[in-house]
């Protein structure tokens, strides 16, 4: 399995210092219901949905929201 994780990490030029987070990150909940993505992807969602807004906020200062 580690064999193909490294394939992984060289096609998409990142290196992780814990293969165990990008395994956890490409598990899909139907195949392991205990040890998969879904915290990860919450946590990716806020995190995009915080830059998004920062970025918005920045563009158009004097808009008012929605």
């Amino acid at each position: 399995m580690n064999d193909k994780l490294n394939i992984l990490q060289k096609k998409i030029s990142i290196k992780f210092k814990d293969l165990n987070y990008l395994k956890k990150s490409i598990t899909h909940k139907s195949f392991n219901s205990e040890n998969n993505y879904e915290k990860l992807e919450f946590l990716g969602d806020r995190i995009l949905g915080f830059v998004i807004s920062k970025k918005l906020i920045e563009l158009y200062p004097y808009e008012k929201e929605g």
